[in-house]
């Protein structure tokens, strides 16, 4: 299953439903339902404003270095009227879903994929889910 590695609180904005779209420098014909991996690295004080702003994120963010949820990737652009939108891509994103339980992984650049080995893996990752908001 593909994944993509996000820093907080981007991710975390992501899984909650908040942001929309996720900018890159470069482009992807990847359409579908992809793994939303929080990154290690991250910056306190963006952390720390966007906590503030939606403090709904306040535990998630908190997450680093693990797989916390899902997203369905429908398009990508070089032009959006969303807030969220710097480009010079963005990947739209729909139906944000947030695990409650999380896969501590090593993240890696670009999309990877993340082997689901049984059906009981992937039901471990997708119990327990919520879906904040339809975007």
């Amino acid at each position: 299953m593909k994944v993509l590695s996000i820093k907080q609180p981007w991710a975390a904005l992501i899984v909650h439903g908040i942001k929309d779209i996720e900018n890159r420098t470069w482009r992807t014909n990847h359409r579908g339902i992809t793994l939303i991996h929080a990154s290690k690295k991250f910056n306190q004080i963006i952390v720390d404003k966007y906590v503030q702003k939606y403090p709904e994120i306040a535990e998630t963010v908190k997450i680093t270095g693990a797989i916390i949820g899902a997203v369905d990737i429908i398009a990508c652009r070089n032009i959006s009227r969303s807030e969220w939108f710097t480009g010079p891509y963005g990947f739209v994103l729909h139906q944000p879903i947030l695990f409650y339980n999380t896969v501590e992984v090593k993240g890696k650049l670009k999309f990877w994929e993340f082997d689901i080995k049984s059906y009981s893996d992937f039901l471990y990752l997708f119990s327990q889910t919520t879906t904040p908001k339809l975007m």
